[in-house]
């Protein structure tokens, strides 16, 4: 949902982290508390993601997509760590 098409328990569980209130309402508006909303989870998200990876883009594009459990991680979740690198390198 929103911006970072982030899944409802992952915003749920971002935005405990962040210290801010839940707010499923704000994941699906365009308005502009909605976008600052959306920017604070998303950059969260991708932090989390980054680190997880420890700056292996594929591993942190991997997490970004299907969560920390490695074990979940199907060709699903390859192709799209695939498709971030080709993007990256504007292909």
């Amino acid at each position: 949902m929103g911006l970072g098409q982030i899944m409802p328990d992952t915003a749920r569980n971002l935005s405990r982290r962040l210290g801010l209130p839940y707010r499923p309402d704000l994941l699906s508006s365009t308005n502009t508390a909605a976008r600052e909303y959306q920017d604070r989870l998303t950059e969260a998200a991708t932090r989390e993601a980054w680190d997880f990876g420890a700056g292996n883009t594929r591993k942190a594009a991997s997490y970004y997509f299907a969560g920390p459990n490695r074990a979940g991680w199907g060709p699903k979740t390859r192709r799209y760590g695939d498709d971030i690198l080709r993007r990256m390198r504007g292909q």
